[in-house]
């Protein structure tokens, strides 16, 4: 076989299909009308006797099997799970049933492109729940199998870049973070398994977000988690310490924090993305410490986190928390 003939997707070419798609070497035999019936785009370009820009029918073949054929001009990945996700029931799952990112990201692409709104508010609602606007909020990620030990550097590019393209700024900021968590500790690892140049991913992200992105990949990430760790040392006196010295507990908090800040940094994760600290660390920590004090500094690094929380999004230039989740509600069709 002439290894530039298309291949015909088995799950996607139907004997009684009237059209014919092809997207990259992958061709679908499909239905004009489920087509037109889900995707403005396709209504459009169907209703019309030539193709819309980005779509054009074969000069020198302009049928198959009696069918018109249409040349899409896309990734033949994203095409497929596309279609499949609009001919194939729970294909792309309803959060939170578990999928995969490529899925995702591929259904996200291409039914913002060719607006299908309903594969778009569901490839929507599984990314978002990966990135909350709200800290309390846990992290849910419905592709787990693909996050172990974390996101990978290119998962992460792809993430920002679609979020991106298809307006959908929420999840930056925490993509963001993730993106910097990622290099971080790539630097830290002496044979890592991936290796991007800083530059290169630079390069690719959306050119508003490179200089604020490297800036708080410098200074930023090290800086706001030292605000959060000044939990230990401030205030330098806690009201009502009911150790039998307190300048015993002051002075074990001062102690504490010469430790705790350069391992946090060295650290793989930001404080930002630890809801607590490791009981081994917190023992150690608390070591002599009395209790009200004990309890007070766990309270003080949970303010210290949403105070920083909340700078966030201004960090990338992306506005505030509340801007990004009245954009997410009204994306997702929510009250």
């Amino acid at each position: 076989m002439d290894v530039d003939e298309p291949i015909d997707v088995p799950d996607l070419w139907f004997p009684d299909g009237n059209i014919v798609l092809l997207a990259g070497n992958c061709r679908f035999k499909l239905y004009k009308g489920i087509l037109a019936s889900r995707s403005a785009i396709f209504r459009d370009m169907l209703s019309l006797p030539a193709p819309q820009p980005g779509m054009q029918p074969i000069e020198d073949d302009a049928s198959f099997e009696g069918c018109p054929v249409v040349v899409l001009h896309d990734d033949e990945k994203h095409a497929t799970h596309f279609f499949k996700a609009m001919f194939i029931p729970r294909y792309l799952p309803q959060f939170p049933q578990p999928t995969t990112l490529e899925r995702i990201l591929s259904c996200l692409r291409m039914s913002h492109k060719y607006d299908v709104e309903y594969l778009q508010v569901d490839a929507l609602t599984h990314l978002s729940s990966a990135f909350t606007t709200k800290l309390a909020n846990a992290s849910i990620y419905s592709w787990k199998d693909e996050i172990s030990p974390g996101l990978k550097i290119k998962d992460v590019l792809d993430i920002i870049v679609v979020a991106d393209k298809v307006n959908a700024p929420w999840v930056l900021p925490g993509a963001l973070l993730s993106l910097a968590t990622a290099l971080h500790r790539q630097s830290a690892v002496s044979q890592p398994t991936e290796y991007h140049e800083p530059s290169e991913v630079l390069e690719t992200i959306p050119s508003a977000l490179r200089r604020p992105f490297f800036r708080w990949l410098t200074t930023g990430r090290a800086r706001a988690a030292e605000r959060i760790l000044t939990f230990v040392s401030k205030p330098v006196g806690i009201d009502d310490c009911c150790g039998t010295d307190n300048t015993n507990c002051r002075w074990l908090r001062l102690w504490a924090t010469g430790a705790l800040v350069p391992h946090s940094l060295e650290n793989d994760r930001h404080p930002l993305e630890n809801p607590s600290l490791t009981e081994k660390t917190w023992a150690q920590l608390l070591t002599g410490i009395c209790a009200h004090c004990s309890a007070t500094l766990k309270e003080k690094y949970q303010e210290n986190r949403e105070a920083e929380w909340e700078r966030l999004p201004s960090a990338f230039g992306l506005g505030s928390w509340d801007q990004l989740e009245a954009l997410r509600k009204s994306a997702l069709a929510e009250d």
